[in-house]
């Protein structure tokens, strides 16, 4: 425990040399805890970044991830062929497979992207999903895997395809609707970009992991964390205080003692004993 200053003392009778020291007192340590009460109390205020929603370069909302999921232990190892390009839109599949596996490597799942040609039978977005859940069962024989299928229209190069996302059984505990969301909030941002396709797809699946894998610390955390701190500092400031009056007492009995036992008794004062000669000498003169 730092040392606290000492109350003013003069020199006296058995105490020669001894100036008067000067008191530091508790006011240096109550003003360092006041400050670092008002810094974390700025903290939990709407203006600060702590406390604001997540937001990408596009001024897009991310949803929070309200808890720590863990990663998937499917005991398979990575699969690299994993894009299905029938439209010919990734410029380097094969570096993009690659990238995925950051994916993988946070999440323990399986990536894998179709980009599906032009099919003038599937007419509406229930039978894409149909679709691409068979496609799932036909081609993939484990349940540790994420599909994204994204559907072209007959005008591929200039309107937007539906998309879909189809979790195997050992996924969904991880790919929850929650993690669905920030999944799509994140394409949204980078799909519209100016990101090549290779770019738009790993940066979703990178930045998901990111988000979904670890709790977004929200402003009732930091406030929580600031309570505590307060509680905290309450009771260290207030500890410290019958400290400081405990050492202070004790000093002034040893002070007192030491007086008592340096200096003469024919120069002794007791202010008791003053009291009643004075009172007696009064008596006498009257």
């Amino acid at each position: 425990m730092p040392p606290f200053g000492n109350a003013p003392q003069s020199s006296g009778p058995g105490m020669p040399g001894k100036g008067p020291r000067k008191s530091t007192g508790l006011m240096p340590i109550l003003g360092i805890l006041a400050a670092f009460v008002v810094f974390m109390v700025i903290l939990t205020m709407p203006s600060c970044s702590n406390s604001e929603p997540n937001r990408n370069d596009y001024n897009v909302t991310v949803p929070e991830s309200t808890y720590n999921r863990t990663k998937l232990d499917s005991g398979r190892a990575y699969d690299s062929n994993c894009i299905d390009d029938e439209l010919g839109w990734f410029s380097n599949a094969g570096t993009a497979e690659q990238r995925l596996k950051v994916f993988y490597d946070k999440t323990g799942i399986q990536p894998y992207i179709l980009f599906a040609k032009y099919n003038p039978k599937l007419t509406s977005d229930k039978t894409k999903q149909e679709w691409a859940k068979q496609w799932y069962d036909q081609h993939i024989d484990n349940e540790d895997t994420l599909l994204f299928v994204y559907f072209a229209e007959r005008d591929t190069d200039n309107d937007v395809g539906y998309m879909t996302l189809v979790n195997g059984k050992h996924v969904s505990s991880i790919m929850d609707a929650q993690a669905t969301e920030i999944f799509w909030t994140y394409l949204d941002e980078y799909w519209y970009s100016d990101r090549s396709t290779d770019d738009a797809i790993v940066a979703t699946f990178d930045a998901t992991a990111d988000r979904i894998m670890t709790k977004t610390t929200t402003r009732n955390d930091v406030r929580k964390w600031v309570t505590v701190a307060v509680m905290v500092i309450a009771v260290c400031v207030v500890a410290a205080i019958v400290v400081w009056l405990l050492i202070k007492r004790k000093r002034e009995h040893e002070r007192y003692v030491e007086r008592m036992v340096t200096t003469p008794l024919e120069t002794a004062e007791d202010p008791i004993l003053n009291k009643y000669d004075h009172t007696d000498q009064e008596q006498k003169g009257q």
